[in-house]
């Protein structure tokens, strides 16, 4: 049978426990340092190994797709697509077909509920805006108690993550409740590349300087900094950052500055007298959050001596928030 009204009444009280255990995982985050390909700091993080898990979907063949009434537009649009499919509630729960297509990786999905036993399609529920379903948006379903529910999270790395939980309920999907999670940011200098190595002590102070560039806080206000003009590049070294022979784990190449960057003589450092500082092109590094990294070039008379990639990344949980609905 369907998830009853009564399945659906409970579903507030369903999301305050979701968004507990999520604030509890993420303190105990909080004070772990990052593992390397670990989602870090995020709600999908917090489900990882929760007996309430999510399931993203995995790659649909077109023999599955053809089990699906779909329509003739649909199936059109799919096949230009890459196709997930996922399941949760068992032989009575919730499919979700979910394609991802275009250069903005925008979401279609198509629900069926299962619990008539047949494949009865469900009109997925409209986005705040069309945009909120695509980029490093996701979406899932999830299964609390055997009931089946649809899941969409923005996905996101920067201050922010919001999360939607939709139970099915009779033949339609209705919006529950939405959980936004806020965390604390921090700027690091993910990656150095030096003419000596002590240079790259200087990382922390990189750091710094981007967080100023960023958030325009005091610290190139200082009157140690001020505007310069661009200096003299040579091999066009005016498109990338100063690699000094490494070779960067964020890029496949050397980053790039997005736009036109910015310059700055600096008193009282030894072995520097400018600082070049600029957004990293888009790349899919930075897809879920356009400010995750700033490049940060240091140069003595003219000549690069080192170069920073300073990542904005969250540092701890902040507060969450439940929205019913």
């Amino acid at each position: 049978m369907l998830i009853t009204t009564a399945v659906a009444e409970s579903s507030p009280l369903m999301c305050n426990a979701i968004a507990r255990k999520v604030s509890e995982k993420l303190r105990v985050l909080s004070t772990k340092a990052p593992q390397p390909g670990s989602p870090g700091l995020s709600i999908a993080a917090a489900f990882a190994g929760s007996p309430v898990k999510m399931d993203f979907g995995a790659p649909a063949s077109a023999e599955t797709l053809a089990e699906f009434p779909l329509a003739d537009a649909d199936r059109k649009q799919l096949s230009n697509s890459v196709v997930r499919i996922a399941r949760a509630g068992g032989d009575k729960g919730l499919v979700l077909i979910d394609g991802v297509s275009g250069a903005g990786q925008c979401h279609s999905p198509h629900l069926f509920s299962l619990a008539s036993g047949e494949k009865r399609a469900l009109e997925a529920p409209a986005p705040n805006d069309p945009l909120d379903r695509c980029g490093s948006n996701a979406l899932a379903l999830t299964e609390v108690e055997g009931d089946a529910y649809f899941v969409e999270t923005d996905h996101g790395a920067g201050e922010t993550e919001h999360f939607r939980i939709i139970p099915q309920q009779l033949d339609a999907l209705a919006m529950v409740c939405s959980i936004t999670v806020r965390y604390q940011m921090e700027f690091a200098a993910a990656e150095s590349f030096c003419e000596k190595p002590e240079l790259c002590q200087l990382g922390a102070k990189a750091a710094v300087w981007a967080r100023s560039w960023r958030m325009g806080s005091a610290e190139l206000h200082d009157p140690a900094f001020s505007p310069a003009a661009a200096p003299k590049f040579e091999n066009g070294d005016r498109a990338t950052l100063p690699l000094f022979g490494g070779v960067s784990k964020i890029a496949p190449q050397a980053p790039g500055y997005d736009v036109e960057e910015n310059f700055f003589n600096i008193a009282g450092e030894p072995d520097a007298d400018l600082l070049r500082i600029g957004a990293a092109k888009p790349g899919p590094a930075n897809l879920a959050d356009p400010q995750a990294f700033t490049l940060v070039g240091l140069y003595k008379s003219n000549r690069p001596v080192a170069s920073f990639v300073v990542v904005r990344r969250r540092s701890a949980f902040a507060s969450v928030t439940v929205n019913a609905n």
